[in-house]
């Protein structure tokens, strides 16, 4: 129960009351009795409270919220009492929603309902306990408020940013790219079963399906295709160098929403799409496979990982490869480089992952730098500091240059177009007929 600012103001107007008498003495008998009906009131307004001033509120809300994202809660009041209640909602959010507010007044009319939705905006992945939906009643007396505890704690998890997937279709199917395209049987390709065709003159007899042939009363033969559905894995560097933070979310943050975007238009194109993630260890792996859930078991893989501290292992990560994965396929490794020196100390491994896959790597444009490397310098100062944006800008170009020489492919994007990068550089690989 809390005493509300009506009943300070009435207890105010009483002491002035009060005081007044010491000047006029039939003020004083005055005050006394309003002391009394003060009190007989709060005691009748905190009975009405108790007994009749009832009030049923719910919350609904999804059980995934997407990352940097508006996110709908809705708050369901309904009131039991028979007459108008006052209140003061106020939604108990998770500590890392503290800046956001979700305190509501209103007034509920006897019987009435009513819907209040708030918008939440996460910035981080993870999972998040909401408390319980604290109404404060009044009435319409309004000297005290009671406090009662609506609707039971809740979690919900925070995912990737997987509702805006369906945006790169349009850059995975376009028919300006694939028009013109032709089927091309690679020597020593694998093959899958296409259909089932009537034999014409120069179709092999080897191929010939004798079950089709004889429902069929005609020769009938078997047709293959190169076989569609390649392993696309992407790989996840969750190292310190993937903590920078660019528009108010880390660079693990656009490699998983990349990722995500990647494997979605792999999976529209009939490959397989898989994940690995690693820091100073490999601490997931999930197989390539082309199935409708796989999508739903990567954004359960990717909502919770963290970055680390720990320089990562590309060793552990080319052993673990190695182990695991003996079928070539499309490896799309995120990380970052400090400078060319970060990027020597993991040639050897990606050198070594090149040789039995074909290799993506996939690292970051620093635009804030760039901007500053792009500027013309009108100071000595300027001019220092456009030289050193220059040099570090000149170093990361250095760093893919030195990868398309060993023959491993290469994205050196900014990170509000790593996605669209990434999916275009996939369509192009795929249209070569490398993947």
């Amino acid at each position: 129960m809390f005493l509300s600012r009506r009943f300070f103001w009435l207890i105010a107007f009483i002491v002035v009351l009060s005081a007044s008498g010491y000047w006029y003495a039939p003020l004083y008998p005055v005050a006394r009795g309003m002391v009394w009906l003060t009190m007989g009131l709060l005691v009748a307004d905190y009975a009405l409270l108790r007994l009749l001033g009832k009030v049923q509120a719910s919350r609904t809300c999804a059980d995934k919220f997407c990352l940097n994202d508006d996110n709908d809660v809705h708050l369901r009041l309904r009131s039991e009492a028979p007459f108008t209640l006052r209140l003061v909602v106020r939604d108990e959010l998770p500590a890392e929603f503290r800046y956001h507010r979700a305190v509501f007044h209103l007034k509920l009319k006897k019987g009435a309902a009513k819907t209040i939705t708030y918008t939440l905006h996460p910035t981080q992945r993870g999972s998040y306990g909401f408390g319980h939906v604290l109404c404060f009643v009044s009435s319409p007396l309004g000297l005290i408020e009671l406090k009662r505890k609506q609707a039971e704690p809740c979690n919900v998890k925070v995912y990737p940013l997987f509702r805006k997937l369906y945006r790169y279709e349009l850059a995975a199917v376009s028919e300006n790219v694939e028009q013109g395209t032709k089927r091309i049987r690679r020597a020593g390709a694998q093959t899958e079963f296409e259909q089932i065709k009537e034999f014409v003159n120069g179709d092999e007899f080897r191929a010939i399906n004798w079950k089709a042939t004889a429902r069929a009363r005609r020769l009938m033969v078997n047709t293959y295709q190169d076989e569609k559905a390649q392993p696309i894995y992407c790989v996840i560097d969750k190292g310190r160098a993937m903590q920078r933070t660019h528009g108010g979310m880390t660079l693990l943050d656009y490699a998983i929403n990349a990722a995500l975007a990647l494997s979605y238009v792999a999976l529209r194109h009939d490959d397989m799409a898989g994940l690995i993630s690693f820091a100073d260890k490999v601490d997931t792996f999930l197989p390539a496979s082309r199935r409708s859930s796989q999508l739903p078991l990567m954004l359960e893989q990717l909502y919770a990982q963290t970055s680390h501290y720990a320089e990562s292992d590309f060793d552990a990560l080319t052993a673990t490869i190695g182990r695991q994965l003996r079928r070539r396929g499309l490896l799309v490794v995120y990380t970052d480089f400090d400078g060319f020196a970060a990027m020597q100390r993991q040639f050897a491994y990606l050198k070594l992952l090149a040789r039995h896959h074909c290799l993506l790597v996939v690292f970051f444009k620093d635009e804030e730098i760039a901007a500053v490397a792009d500027n013309q310098p009108h100071s000595a100062n300027d001019y220092i500091v456009h030289t050193m944006a220059a040099s570090f800008t000149l170093e990361k170009r250095t760093i893919a240059t030195a990868l398309t020489q060993a023959g491993i492919y290469s994205v050196f994007t900014s990170p509000r177009q790593l996605a669209v990068n990434v999916i275009r550089k996939y369509i192009e690989l795929k249209q070569r007929g490398v993947v």
